[in-house]
C-alpha cells in the first residue's frame, strides 16, 4: 500500500565510499520513505540510482540499505532531540518548546516520518529489531528528561507519544480536509501554525492532572 507519492528530499549521505554509493543510499531513503521497504525492489534501486547490482550488494543489498537508512535518519533525529533537550528546562514551557523542536524537525525531514509510517503498517516486518535498535532508545531519552517532573506520566508516556505521532502523520500525509471538499497540504505556512497551536493544546489536555 503506497502511503505517499515519491518525493525527492534534500538529504545527503556524506562520508560514504564513492559517489555511486552515496547516490544509492540517498535513493534508498527516497524510495523506502515513499514506497516502503516491501514495495521497493532491488531493480528499482539500481535504476533510480543509476548504479549496477554490484554496488547494491556492496552496500548490503536491499536489507542493508534499509538498515543504513534507519540508522542515518535515527541519528539525525537523536542529535536534534539531544540538542533540544539541552536547551529546554524540564517544566511546562520546556515541554512546549520540545514539541516545537520536534515539529520543526519533521517539517524539515518528512522522510523520517514517512519511514516510520510505513513501519507502522508492518513494512519490513521480517526485520524485527528495528524498534529495539532505533525507536526505543529515543523514547527512553525523552522519558528520562522529564521523569519525576509530574509533567508526563511515565506509565502513559508511550501512549502520549503515539497520539502525537498519529496526529503528525495524519497531518503530513493527508493534510486537512475542508468543508468545501478542498484539501490544504502541510506545506501551507498558515496551516502549519494552526496545527502547531493545536498540538500545544492537545499536549496540555493529555498532561496528568496536577502536572503544572
Amino acid at each position: 500500500m503506497e502511503v505517499v507519492r515519491v518525493t525527492v528530499w534534500n538529504v545527503g549521505f556524506e562520508g560514504f565510499d564513492g559517489e555511486a554509493e552515496a547516490r544509492l543510499r540517498k535513493t534508498a531513503l527516497q524510495l523506502f520513505a515513499s514506497l516502503g521497504y516491501d514495495s521497493t525492489t532491488t531493480d528499482m534501486l539500481v535504476e533510480a540510482a543509476g548504479v549496477d547490482h554490484g554496488t547494491v550488494l556492496k552496500a548490503g543489498g536491499k536489507s542493508g540499505l534499509y538498515r543504513a537508512t534507519m540508522e542515518y535518519t535515527n541519528d539525525l533525529l537523536t542529535r536534534a532531540t539531544r540538542e533540544a533537550l539541552a536547551r529546554v528546562k524540564p517544566d511546562v514551557d520546556g515541554l512546549h518548546q520540545l514539541v516545537d523542536y520536534q515539529l520543526d524537525f519533521y517539517f524539515e525531514h518528512p522522510e523520517v516520518l514517512f519511514l516510520w509510517a510505513h513501519r507502522s503498517l508492518s513494512d519490513a516486518a521480517d526485520l524485527t529489531d528495528i524498534e529495539e535498535r532505533y525507536s526505543a532508545p529515543l523514547h527512553d531519552l525523552l522519558e528520562e528528561a522529564f521523569d519525576g517532573t509530574q509533567l508526563l506520566d511515565r506509565t502513559e508516556y508511550r501512549l502520549t507519544a503515539n497520539v502525537f505521532n498519529w496526529c503528525l502523520r495524519g497531518f503530513m500525509i493527508g493534510g486537512v480536509h475542508l468543508l468545501d471538499g478542498s484539501v490544504l497540504g502541510p506545506d501551507d505556512p498558515g496551516l502549519r501554525d494552526a496545527f502547531r497551536a493545536y498540538m500545544h493544546r492537545l499536549l496540555d489536555a493529555m498532561r496528568p492532572a496536577g502536572g503544572y
